[in-house]
C-alpha cells in the first residue's frame, strides 16, 4: 500500500509544486540578480500556517542553485535557534562558511564578516522571523555584503510589532509576497501529486481526497497529515484501502499531531510562555501576570519587547489568543488542557 511514506509528510518534497506559480515567479524574480553575481532583493513571505511559505521559497532557491555554480544557501527556524550566535552559527554552517565558529565562543560580529568575505552570493532563509530574539539580526543580514535574506512569517504586522525602526524598514522594504489558503480544490490536487508517489494505486477510494480537504480548511499541512494517519490507521488495521470513514475516524489525533509538532517546535523561553497561559485554561491570563510568572521562571528572562514578540508570535501560531486592548491584554490557550503536550 505505502510506497513512501515521507511524500506524504509536510517536509516530504512534493512531485510538483502545484497552484503556486505567481508567488514563484514574484520570489524568482527579486533573486534573479544572483544569476549574474549580485546580491538579489530581500523577500518578505507572509501567510497563515499550512499554506506552503516554506516549500515555496526552497523550492526557489533549489531552482537558483541548479541554474548557478556561485551560490549557497542557509536555513534557520528561528522558533528552534532565536538567538543572534545560534541563529548566525546555522546559517553559516548550512553555507558552508565558517565550519570551525563555534556559539559558545563566536562573536556575533564574525559571523557577519565570514558571511561578507564569502566569494558567493548567500541566501538566507529566516523562517519564522518574528522569533528571533534579537531582531537587530534580521537587519544585519538585510545590510550584510552578498548575503540576500527571506524572511518567512505567519502575519507582518504581528512580526514588525515592537521591532526597532532600523530593522522594521529593512523588513518592510522586501518585496512583500503573501500566500492566501489553499482553495479546496487546489489542495485535492496537492494530496493527489503525494499520494501518487507515496501510495500504490487504488490505495484510496473515492472522496477520500476530498473529505481531507474539507476538514483542513486551506492548510496543506493540516490535509497531509489527515491523509497520512488515515494511510498509517489502514495500514495497521492489515487493510489496504482507506475509506472517508478512515478519515473521519482519525480527525482528532490529527489535529492532536499538528498541535504537538507546534509545541515541540518552540525554544525554551517561548515554552515557558505558552505553559503559563495554557496551565491557566480554559481562563484567560493577564499580560502583566504573565510576565512576572516568566520572570519567576527563568534565570535570564527576556527584555519586556521580546517577551511581546514571543507572545505575538505563540499568536500567530494559532497555539494561543489575545483579547482586549494593550493596555488591559489577556491571553488564552486555544487547545484543551487534556491534549497531551510534548516534554520540553
Amino acid at each position: 500500500m505505502i510506497r513512501n511514506h515521507r511524500h506524504l509528510t509536510p517536509e516530504g518534497s512534493p512531485k510538483e509544486l502545484v497552484h503556486r506559480d505567481g508567488e514563484l515567479d514574484a520570489i524568482t524574480t527579486a533573486l534573479d540578480p544572483i544569476t549574474d553575481g549580485y546580491p538579489g532583493e530581500a523577500v518578505l513571505i507572509s501567510g497563515p500556517t499550512g499554506v506552503g511559505k516554506t516549500t515555496v521559497a526552497k523550492e526557489v532557491v533549489d531552482r537558483l542553485m541548479e541554474a548557478t555554480f556561485d551560490v549557497r544557501f542557509g536555513y534557520v527556524n528561528c522558533i528552534t535557534r532565536s538567538s543572534p550566535g545560534s541563529l548566525l552559527n546555522k546559517v553559516c554552517r548550512d553555507a558552508g562558511v565558517g565550519n570551525a565558529l563555534t556559539v559558545e565562543a563566536t562573536p556575533v560580529a564574525d559571523y557577519y564578516e565570514t558571511l561578507e568575505t564569502c566569494e558567493d552570493q548567500i541566501v538566507v532563509i529566516l523562517d519564522e522571523a518574528g522569533f528571533a530574539e534579537d531582531d537587530s539580526v534580521l537587519a544585519a543580514l538585510y545590510d550584510t555584503h552578498g548575503v540576500t535574506p527571506i524572511y518567512i512569517t505567519t502575519d507582518i504586522d504581528t512580526m514588525l510589532a515592537g521591532m526597532d525602526s532600523r530593522t522594521a524598514d529593512r523588513v518592510r522594504s522586501s518585496r512583500s509576497v503573501h500566500l492566501e489558503r489553499y482553495s479546496h480544490g487546489a489542495l485535492v490536487d496537492i494530496l493527489r501529486n503525494r499520494a501518487s508517489v507515496a501510495l500504490a494505486p487504488g490505495a484510496l477510494a473515492d472522496s477520500v481526497l476530498e473529505r481531507c480537504a474539507d476538514v483542513a480548511a486551506g492548510n496543506a499541512r493540516h490535509a497531509l497529515t489527515l491523509l497520512l494517519r488515515s494511510v498509517r490507521h489502514v495500514n495497521n488495521d492489515g487493510r489496504a484501502r482507506v475509506t472517508p470513514a478512515d478519515v473521519e475516524a482519525i480527525v482528532d489525533d490529527a489535529r492532536a499531531e499538528l498541535y504537538k509538532r507546534r509545541v515541540k517546535d518552540l525554544g525554551s523561553h517561548q515554552r515557558v510562555l505558552f505553559d503559563i497561559v495554557r496551565r491557566a485554561y480554559p481562563d484567560a491570563v493577564d499580560a502583566g501576570d504573565i510576565h512576572d510568572l516568566y520572570k519567576a521562571a527563568v534565570e535570564s528572562p527576556r527584555s519586556t519587547r521580546t517577551r511581546r514578540r514571543y507572545l505575538n508570535g505563540l499568536e500567530s501560531y494559532e497555539l494561543i489568543e489575545s483579547r482586549g486592548s494593550t493596555r488591559d491584554r489577556e491571553y488564552v490557550c486555544t487547545v484543551p488542557m487534556d491534549t497531551p503536550t510534548p516534554t520540553p
